[in-house]
């Protein structure tokens, strides 16, 4: 009996100390190295204007690179560069896409050829943080090198593209395939939240995220998010407002994060959005609701 009580007493203990097994997640990215993410995003938005109603596909797949330049003082210094870019549509009957491995100069989309392949550099910091980017300027203007636009058009082009690969949206992008990690070592059941906002051409988006470690399993983390959003603005053109409210939103995504050296190898996540859109043209209101949602699933290496 007394052999028992001491095998009893010894597994209790190894199981405790399984339970209180912590690790700090934290990049540790070494100079020289490269990254790859390949971002596959199946995005379907529904809406409706004026009785009439929008279904519309929007698959989108991006190849991107990210070579270590530096790694100093817990900081890192990321080449980054968009190698492959696929989208394509059907907006009113008409299809429109980009494919930069088969670019199509007659293709609205063409642009987006200009930013294939060109470099910018963005740092983070050990916790996931993007606390830098440099070179976008010159990425942009490369995208409208030899297209021949009106002024007019120019500007609008450059304000919609700058919309999507602003620096503020670089972030948001780099964010949804990782994780910003806690300052807190972490064990199985640990949780954390953060908080992000971001402001694009009078629009306020604030995305709150919740995570836990599902599990610590080897040399990967395992993590669960969900996250919400509020979003409120609007913008102001000529005689025309237009304002931009969520009903309802929802986010759930899985992570898997090497331990070693804190980059997430894959990310499975499924957005959820319920938007109303109020446009008020010369004293004339309309409301269009939208629905949006989307799978995406990003793979690294």
């Amino acid at each position: 009996m007394k052999k028992l009580n001491l095998i009893l007493i010894a597994a209790v203990l190894t199981m405790n100390c399984f339970a209180q097994k912590t690790v700090e997640l934290r990049y540790n990215l070494q100079k020289g190295q490269t990254y790859t993410q390949e971002m596959d995003m199946k995005m379907n938005v529904k809406m409706e204007v004026q009785g009439m109603k929008i279904d519309t596909d929007v698959p989108f797949f991006a190849k991107i690179s990210y070579k270590v330049l530096a790694a100093e003082n817990k900081n890192f210094t990321l080449e980054t560069a968009y190698d492959v870019m696929r989208m394509k549509m059907n907006v009113m009957g008409q299809d429109i896409g980009f494919d930069s491995e088969n670019p199509n100069d007659n293709s609205p989309l063409a642009m987006l050829a200009g930013m294939v392949g060109k470099k910018f550099t963005m740092t983070l910091d050990e916790l996931g943080n993007v606390v830098n980017i440099e070179g976008l300027d010159k990425l942009f203007e490369s995208m409208f090198e030899g297209k021949n636009f009106t002024e007019e058009q120019l500007n609008q082009m450059k304000a919609t593209v700058s919309s999507i690969f602003s620096e503020e949206k670089i972030k948001e992008n780099f964010s949804s395939g990782s994780i910003i990690f806690p300052k807190e070592a972490v064990k199985k059941g640990f949780e954390w939240t953060t908080v992000t906002t971001q402001q694009v051409q009078g629009i306020n988006m604030v995305t709150n995220n919740s995570f836990v470690v599902d599990k610590l399993s080897g040399t990967q983390a395992f993590i669960n998010s969900v996250s919400s959003y509020t979003l409120d603005g609007g913008i102001t053109e000529n005689d025309q407002n237009t304002k931009f409210a969520l009903e309802n939103s929802k986010m759930s995504a899985t992570y898997i994060v090497d331990l070693k050296t804190g980059w997430t190898v894959e990310t499975k996540s499924n957005m959820w959005l319920l938007m109303k859109i109020t446009v008020n043209q010369a004293g004339v209101e309309m409301t269009m609701p939208m629905e949006i949602s989307a799978d995406i699933v990003v793979k690294s290496k």
